[in-house]
């Protein structure tokens, strides 16, 4: 028949079914008119259409003129086509799992496919599997220490003092939780797991714990520990850091009755005591106790006991009764007498 009389679209489809690696699905579906003017075609060639193309809107085209310049190759002559006339032989249908860093998770989707043109996609619910663990795993792993820090301080604090302990304890193997056995452990819980969220709230602490022998659990508690008691009752946690002494935050009253300077791993490490004001502010960082309340008490007290007076400021801090708020024992005894009767 001749030409005019042939339907447009039986050329385009007979075009499509002799040049199928020239199909082309628009990158964006904005409003801006250059974007609509993007597509991808098959092997993922990012093409854009010349101005001077004119046929009718279309999210998939056929590429009929393409010039390779530029970062974009030029499209000069193309058809709009619909999916429905793609050859069937050349779709697949797969589900697939990728990272969403806005959502922290791993989403699924299902997607359709022309070659290597994704023609349609829907969500669809994740769920734990290898490869979702996969995926998991790899955007966990830069993020393990904020996700420590956020949920699992206590985890954080466990692995420091590991870390501290197999420096000062030579028999102490260290090395059972070190950064390949923490990525060992990150990949476990990741086999159950699709997000972030489920991670944070793993039980570290619990899992780093069981990488250990009970004796050798008991050598952590006892070389270094998380809280030391100090003379006024309160448990004080001890902060472990690279590079960087054992330290402790604390109100000086809190040590009064103390002589020396506390030490950990079997007597080797002095804790750096930072000793606290009134207003929480250190007075002193020193690790030599004995030193601080012989030469610089005194000057600490006569500055101090004028701005808190509340506060107790005995002359003699080796045989005074040490207080866990740092107010004087009256003070204190009185409160607790009238809290007692309702008052």
């Amino acid at each position: 028949p001749p030409a005019a009389d042939i339907d447009e679209s039986v050329l385009t489809q007979c075009l499509l079914a002799a040049f199928p690696d020239r199909v082309a699905r628009r990158r964006s579906s904005d409003s801006n008119a250059a974007r609509e003017r993007k597509y991808r075609m098959v092997g993922g060639r990012g093409i854009e259409l010349d101005r001077s193309v004119k046929m009718r809107d279309s999210d998939f085209i056929l590429c009929l003129d393409v010039n390779d310049g530029g970062i974009d190759a030029k499209v000069r002559a193309a058809l709009a086509i619909e999916p429905e006339w793609l050859e069937p032989s050349l779709i697949r249908s797969v589900e697939e799992v990728s990272y969403d860093p806005s959502l922290e998770s791993v989403v699924a989707r299902k997607r359709e496919y022309f070659q290597d043109v994704v023609l349609r996609e829907v969500p669809i619910p994740c769920k734990p599997n290898p490869q979702v663990a996969e995926r998991l795993a790899i955007a966990a792993r830069p993020e393990l220490n904020r996700l420590l820090s956020e949920r699992s301080e206590s985890a954080k604090r466990f692995l420091a003092r590991v870390a501290f302990l197999g420096k000062w304890l030579q028999e102490f193997r260290a090395d059972k939780l070190d950064d390949q056995a923490i990525d060992s452990i990150l990949t476990s819980l990741c086999e159950t797991r699709t997000s972030l969220s489920q991670l944070r709230n793993a039980s570290w602490l619990d899992y780093f714990k069981s990488v250990f022998e009970y004796s050798e659990q008991q050598q952590i508690e006892q070389f270094a520990p998380e809280r030391l008691k100090v003379p006024s009752g309160n448990a004080i946690q001890i902060e472990y850091e690279k590079d960087k002494p054992p330290a402790m935050h604390v109100r000086l009253q809190e040590l009064f009755g103390w002589t020396e300077t506390p030490r950990i791993a079997g007597g080797r490490v002095p804790i750096q005591l930072h000793l606290l004001g009134p207003n929480r502010r250190p007075q002193q960082i020193t690790d030599d106790l004995n030193s601080f309340w012989i030469n610089t008490y005194p000057v600490v007290r006569k500055e101090l006991r004028r701005r808190y007076p509340k506060h107790d400021w005995p002359e003699d801090p080796l045989t005074a009764r040490a207080t866990p708020n740092g107010l004087k024992h009256v003070l204190r005894d009185n409160a607790q007498h009238f809290k007692g009767r309702g008052e």
